[in-house]
């Protein structure tokens, strides 16, 4: 017998409260799922419905803000002589 798809969970106002708090933190989606008690997707589909931006990677703040200091950014320059 198979299991039926569980319908899914009404984000509550707290939840969304922290979503958003811990977006403004650049938290990862995997960890502000985890911290939710809920899908990554389930995440980063609420967060692009209320314009937020969530990091790319698995990586914590800290661990980019280390990161960031020993690589510089990459730039990529385009002439334009013909």
């Amino acid at each position: 017998m198979a299991m039926e798809p569980t319908k899914p969970r009404v984000w509550s106002e707290e939840e969304i409260k922290l979503l958003i708090e811990l977006a403004h933190l650049k938290m990862s989606a995997p960890a502000i799922a985890k911290q939710l008690g809920r899908h990554i997707a389930s995440v980063r589909r609420r967060a692009h419905q209320l314009g937020l931006l969530l990091p790319a990677g698995r990586r914590e703040p800290q661990e980019r803000a280390q990161a960031g200091s020993m690589n510089p950014p990459r730039v990529m320059l385009i002439s334009n002589r013909h």
